[in-house]
């Protein structure tokens, strides 16, 4: 990058020779670490030097480079809007203030991008004088491994730290009342996080693919957990969803490796109840969000959309018989699924609804239902046994079952029922028993 210094007065030649113009003053200033200072206003002369012994590289009249970091005048503030790619590495250090040309400006925005890709920053040091951080301002810098994010900022745009694969540490400020989408997605090195009780929304994508996070604190204040929020977390095994959140997305946890799922007795819209390892509203007793060792009480009646969407830990379950309805995808994708036995009270059987469970063998279908929709059991390659309760067999879409080389046992006498109607005649053995 070429240097141009900016003067403001005449100078002698031999001054002008320097980056910093100035005596044993000056090379004292230069000495003190940058960090140190980092509380304290930035004083850029007219010669060019600073009194903290920053670089200063002059742009243009509304942008100048501090310490190979880039400064916009905003109006009547500064916004940190890039970095010097040849120049800069390790520690960013962002000063509070700057004067500058006569006038004092508070620096109070990392702007969109600002140090997007940059491969060689390592760290970053953000004043209180910053309220936000903004979109992919640290996207995909990789090297990054810590960072604190201060009480003053109230919000973190979107993908703003998204790919920092080395980030371990994060701190989030008690003020931040916003979190983007995707804000600390593929930050596969973070182990460890503490929502503040400011903000009130997890964001969609917010945490995806942290793959290392083992744990997670969500305080009460927190109304929302939105979809993916924690999408691809397989490190993390518990949660605890706290009496403040009104909503959850089904998918918030897909993917995840939980263990243990508890809703504080305190929520009024989801409960745990019975240590069941699940989520489920409560009004309607609707299990939302299972894991691999939820036990469904006998007091729920619906078995939500998506609720054990791509839980591949899951082994078996048991559909109690409180239970009508399973609705669309419940299961899609659990193919770690072995068997299923399903309660004889469900009615209804949803789209997908274990659509993929290449690992599963056996269900038991009861005469209770009376619909089963579109590839509801697609998918699932190692189906061995089919159990169906019904005399008079309902006739189905023939996309329900892709693999017709099953067994299917059905009550004695209904042969002829079975052979007549789609698409149970497709099986091709048939076993009343």
């Amino acid at each position: 990058m070429k240097r141009i210094f900016y003067f403001f007065l005449a100078l002698p030649l031999a001054c002008c020779l320097f980056t910093a113009c100035g005596g044993d003053d000056d090379e004292e200033v230069k000495k003190e670490n940058p960090e140190e200072t980092v509380s304290k206003a930035v004083v850029i002369n007219d010669d060019g030097t600073t009194s903290n012994g920053m670089e200063f590289v002059y742009i243009d009249d509304e942008n100048f480079y501090l310490g190979n970091i880039k400064y916009t005048i905003v109006d009547d503030h500064l916004e940190v809007t890039g970095y010097d790619k040849e120049g800069f590495s390790g520690q960013a250090v962002i000063v509070p203030s700057i004067s500058y040309q006569s006038n004092t400006y508070e620096v109070v925005k990392i702007g969109d991008r600002a140090f997007s890709e940059c491969e060689k920053i390592t760290g970053v040091t953000i004043p209180n004088s910053i309220t936000s951080i903004g979109e992919a301002a640290f996207w995909d810098c990789t090297a990054l491994t810590a960072v604190t994010i201060p009480n003053s900022v109230t919000s973190i745009g979107y993908s703003a730290f998204y790919d920092c694969t080395s980030m371990t540490s994060l701190t989030i400020g008690n003020s931040v009342a916003s979190i983007g989408n995707g804000a600390f997605g593929k930050c596969t090195g973070l182990t460890s996080v503490t929502i503040p009780s400011s903000v009130t929304s997890i964001g969609e994508n917010v945490f995806y693919g942290c793959t290392g996070l083992t744990s997670i604190t969500i305080t009460n204040g927190v109304t929302s957990i939105d979809e993916q929020a924690f999408y691809g977390c397989s490190g993390l095994t518990s949660v605890t969803i706290p009496n403040s959140v009104e909503s959850i997305s089904e998918l918030a946890f897909v993917k995840s490796g939980l263990t243990s799922i508890k809703v504080e007795s305190g929520n009024s819209t989801y409960d745990s109840r019975d240590n069941c390892n699940a989520i489920i509203v409560t009004s309607t007793n609707t299990l939302i969000i299972g894991c691999m060792n939820t036990t469904i009480p006998n007091s729920v009646t619906s078995i939500g959309k998506l609720a054990f969407f791509n839980c591949e830990n899951l082994k078996s379950v048991t559909i109690p018989n409180s239970v009508t309805s399973i609705d669309f995808s419940a299961f899609q994708g659990c193919t770690g699924l072995v068997s299923v036995t399903i309660g004889n009270s469900v009615m209804s059987i949803g789209p997908s609804a274990f659509y993929g469970c290449t690992g599963l063998t056996s269900v038991t279908i009861p005469k209770s239902v009376t619909s089963i929709s579109g590839w509801g059991f697609d998918g699932c390659s190692s189906l061995e046994e089919v159990h169906c309760g019904w005399t008079n067999p309902p006739s189905l879409d023939s996309n329900v079952f892709s693999n017709y080389s099953a067994t299917l046992y059905i009550p004695k006498g209904t042969l002829k029922a079975y052979e007549a109607t789609n698409p149970w005649r497709k099986f091709k053995k048939k076993v009343e028993e």
